[in-house]
């Protein structure tokens, strides 16, 4: 924990948290999510370190919007 309140305590925590990270060799787990509209940090959690998304609502999201634009090129490559 921080002595000091405010910025200053918060900045102190996160570089704590991130010096942590890296003694316990963890620091490859932090991520960014994939997701165009999400963009927030997470900690990789899967046994291979694959993780893209933070959560599932960004996966579910990022996977329609693939789906969306394969039909859309589907149905442009039979119209030409």
């Amino acid at each position: 924990m921080p002595a000091q309140a405010g910025v200053l305590g918060a900045l102190a925590g996160l570089l704590a948290a991130a010096a942590d990270l890296a003694a316990r060799g963890a620091w490859l787990r932090m991520k960014i999510c994939k997701n165009p509209t999400c963009y927030s940090g997470f900690f990789d959690r899967t046994r291979n370190t694959s993780g893209l998304y933070c959560g599932t609502a960004c996966g579910s999201q990022a996977a329609q919007r693939a789906y969306r634009n394969r039909i859309k090129d589907a149905s442009c490559a039979q119209a030409s």
